[in-house]
């Protein structure tokens, strides 16, 4: 039976101007938790600590923006839990002392750090997705920690935990851990807390954000979602009620296949997390019941993110109007390429590695099947990679001149920048290798965590089988996959995963005949040049929530730090194949 009701509410580096005031006010929280790291912000804090060693986190948070919503929150005896600290933990949580002093306020802050490994790792270590060896000279490698030491700074009585690197979902399994006095070898309550740290880990996806179904929602006073976390493993998703957002089952089982790949191996560094068979259940407005994760003993490694600076990347864009926008568009942008090329051969500085043009609005990035014709307006996006600074400099002025020299229509540049080009790494490294740490009132103790692992994939219990797949029967109808599914699509590194919920239990066995891997790889031949037959999908099944998770091999050009397509982590790939056409018996249909 439940005894007692732990609220989590979840904010995001992305929305702050929303969801600190929403939750300070409205909230009546135990905890609120705010993600500030993904792997291309982790990219760009190692290029910015690389030039100053007092960087490497987020500035704003230790700004005046959110300082008064901070000190609200903590008079409320809300505690905060954050990886803000990212690549610097330990002089973020100083200059955070400082404003919080400035605000008449002297919360006890925690610090969890030792996620930094680059005297740890060695050439010797390789890529877990390619193989290849680490580089000599990394800006940074950082370990995804656990929950443990986020449990152990709130035992000993911190207002602030701020983390270096962990898993996003620490962030939430670290108070429930501590509040419900569950054991670290209970991987069943372990992959329940894990479920729910996974649904929050994003801000407001499970309360509406980019949701399929996105003309519901009011994106001016977006939803934050709130987690009434029982002691039973159970947790209701919510939301403050009034606010613009949406909570649905649709909603948060989008979430729950947001950058996941096999469902039965959610690999996390306190326990392996198995999925397939989560319930979801609409008990009201506003209001889903979350139940069925499974947990079993986690692997003897953590996942380690690494990050080494190859070069400098140049982009441009701008805008053309009129007749015949589209073929101005592509010829202003190769002659933007060859100005620039031709400025870094004069200057001795040799070939560019690479670079690429997107021509915006012409449906390019969706295939044949996106391709527009006689557009009025187009974006031109030029980027353009080398190994020296000095060649990509001139880029936004040579793209500035187009204003003036190239073609009729031409607007003006809608940007130009020059930033460090990054290349990531992920290794798995044991965990052996890694000291947790734990700062408190000037006290720096190693966190214990167990090092052995115990996963045993072959004792995994068979997920339920989805429904076999079935033709459509006489009469009927071809639909678009958008009327019977919700999609929601992200990224791991050169991956992309799409996950497919059917509306429906009854749709399935028709979403599973059409959707078939081959299928989909014809779909998103685009992103292999064309050529289907280098595109490899995975699929797997989650039998409680009625989906489907399809997992694309190299289907985003580098990944999100290194790619030079303006939809780096894939998030338009669930849009894209919301047009697949599905046979479906006409009696089915609404």
């Amino acid at each position: 039976m439940r005894s007692r009701t732990v609220r989590i509410g979840a904010g995001c580096s992305v929305d702050t101007t929303l969801a600190w005031p929403q939750m300070a006010r409205h909230g009546q929280l135990d905890y609120f938790i705010v993600d500030y790291l993904y792997e291309a912000g982790v990219a760009a804090y190692a290029a910015e600590r690389s030039s100053d060693p007092r960087t490497g986190f987020p500035a704003e948070f230790t700004g005046a923006e959110l300082a008064p919503w901070m000190a609200q929150l903590l008079k409320q005896k809300i505690r905060i839990i954050t990886n803000a600290g990212a690549l610097n933990p330990l002089v973020c949580a100083q200059a955070l002392r400082v404003c919080m002093n400035e605000h008449g306020l002297t919360p006890r802050i925690a610090v969890v750090h030792g996620d930094d490994v680059r005297h740890v790792v060695t050439p010797e270590d390789s890529d877990m997705y390619t193989g290849e060896p680490l580089p000599q000279r990394l800006a940074s490698a950082n370990a995804y920690l656990g929950a443990r030491p986020i449990a152990q700074a709130l035992a000993q009585g911190a207002d602030i935990v701020v983390t270096g690197r962990v898993v996003d979902s620490a962030l939430i399994v670290g108070p429930l851990m501590h509040e419900f006095g569950w054991a670290w070898d209970d991987y069943q309550n372990l992959g329940n807390a894990t479920l729910v740290g996974h649904l929050l880990e994003c801000g407001p996806q499970p309360s509406g954000g980019i949701s399929t179904d996105w003309r519901e929602v009011d994106f001016s006073d977006m939803s934050f979602p709130i987690a009434e976390c029982f002691d039973d493993g159970t947790a209701v998703i919510t939301k403050v009620p009034g606010t613009g957002g949406r909570v649905s089952v649709g909603t948060c089982a989008e979430q729950i296949l947001y950058e996941i790949g096999d469902p039965q191996r959610y690999f996390m560094p306190d326990v392996t997390c198995d999925f397939s068979e989560v319930k979801l259940e609409q008990i009201g407005p506003d209001r889903v019941r979350v139940s069925g994760a499974r947990g079993y003993a986690p692997t003897t490694t953590y996942k380690t993110c690494c990050m080494e600076q190859q070069g400098w990347r140049g982009v441009a864009s701008g805008v053309l109007a009129g007749p015949h926008a589209l073929e101005k568009g592509r010829k202003t942008a190769e002659a933007i390429v060859l100005r620039a090329q031709r400025l870094a051969t004069e200057a001795g500085l040799g070939e560019f590695i690479g670079h690429s043009i997107e021509l915006i609005g012409s449906g390019q990035s969706q295939g044949a099947r996106g391709q527009a014709c006689d557009l009025r307006e187009i974006v031109y996006r030029v980027v353009m990679d080398h190994r020296d600074q000095r060649a990509v400099e001139p880029l936004p002025r040579v793209a500035r001149a187009a204003g003036v020299s190239m073609a009729p229509g031409t607007g003006g540049l809608l940007g130009a920048s020059v930033t460090p080009l990054m290349r990531m790494y992920s290794v798995l490294l044991e965990k052996s290798k890694v000291r947790p740490m734990l700062t408190l009132d000037d006290d720096t103790r190693t966190v214990e965590v167990a090092v052995s692992g115990g996963f045993d994939s072959v004792s995994l219990p068979s997920s339920t089988p989805l429904v076999a797949p079935v033709p459509a029967q006489d009469p009927v109808r071809t639909v678009p996959l958008e009327r019977l599914a919700w999609t929601r699509s992200g990224d791991k590194g050169n991956l992309s995963n799409i996950g497919v919920i059917a509306r429906k239990a009854e749709y399935l066995p028709y979403l599973k005949a059409a959707l078939t891997p081959r299928a989909v790889g014809q779909w998103f031949n685009h992103l292999y040049d064309g050529d289907a037959s280098r595109a490899r999908v995975d699929v797997y099944e989650l039998a409680g929530l009625n989906a489907l998770n399809f997992l694309l091999h190299d289907a985003l050009a580098g990944g999100a730090v290194a790619s030079r397509r303006f939809d780096t982590m894939g998030k338009g790939l669930g849009q894209q194949i919301i047009d697949f056409p599905v046979p479906v018996p006409i009696g089915l249909l609404d």
